[in-house]
């Protein structure tokens, strides 16, 4: 029997924080929407509205066993996580844009956000992940901007902050210096180094020069893609050249 539903363009993968299959995974995509400044976006009637209550497309929602039915032999198909700090794929949010190209990425850049998951198109074989590992260079562990302002960070999740939390001591630890780490509420990095522990012969000043000195060297985490995210392949993904 043939498939006459009619498929969007653009299609997102819903990825759980906790690392299970989410059966409330709307609700989560809504709450996701919201918490990226579109609230009540998905209309009760199919069409996709900006914050002013117009329309800037249509969408539907749809479950894993319907997108596998139609695109399990799609080179961007996939249910399984890229890193162990989100689970399977539970849901996939798929849409059609009426938006301008400059709005067209914002809402595609926060339904990544919104989803942790991935974006794809209908009508390509690549898909654009939410989630990477990428290398930055120490000093981000000392910048209160650094790591993307901290952008780069799953804010919810205690086990993922633990994880880069020792990751950071580690390479710091690995110079032979002991590392405080901030430890407070902020909307810039949350894992940034304070000061250093008096160690051996170091004192703080010696600690922080010898930081300094290797700032340099690099260090790889699991975080959002915002590089992706920001980057002109993204924009030409989303609106290709003709």
């Amino acid at each position: 029997m043939s498939d006459e539903r009619e498929w969007y363009t653009y299609i997102a993968a819903f990825r759980s924080c906790d690392r299970r299959h989410d059966p409330e995974w709307i609700e989560g995509l809504r709450a996701g929407l919201d918490d990226a400044l579109w609230p009540q976006c998905l209309d009760s009637t199919g069409e996709l509205h900006d914050i002013h209550h117009n329309p800037i497309g249509r969408y539907q929602l749809l479950e894993v066993r319907e997108v596998e039915a139609r695109w399990a032999n799609a080179a961007w198909f996939t249910i399984d996580p890229p890193c162990r700090f989100v689970g399977p794929v539970s849901g996939f949010l798929n849409w059609e844009s009426w938006m301008d190209a400059e709005m067209g990425r914002d809402f595609a850049q926060d339904a990544l956000w919104a989803t942790r998951g991935y974006l794809a198109r209908t009508d390509r074989r690549e898909r654009f992940e939410g989630m990477v590992e990428e290398t930055f260079l120490l000093r981000d562990a000392a910048n209160k901007g650094g790591f993307h302002d901290g952008d780069f960070f799953l804010r919810d999740d205690p086990v993922y902050g633990d994880y880069v939390r020792k990751e950071i001591v580690a390479a710091v630890e690995a110079l032979g210096l002991h590392p405080e780490l901030f430890n407070a509420g902020t909307s810039h990095n949350p894992h940034r180094i304070e000061n250093f522990l008096p160690h051996k012969n170091l004192s703080r000043a010696a600690s922080w020069q010898k930081f300094h000195d290797h700032e340099n060297l690099s260090l790889r985490l699991w975080g959002r893609n915002l590089t992706g995210m920001r980057s002109p392949a993204f924009a030409e993904f989303l609106d290709p050249p003709p």
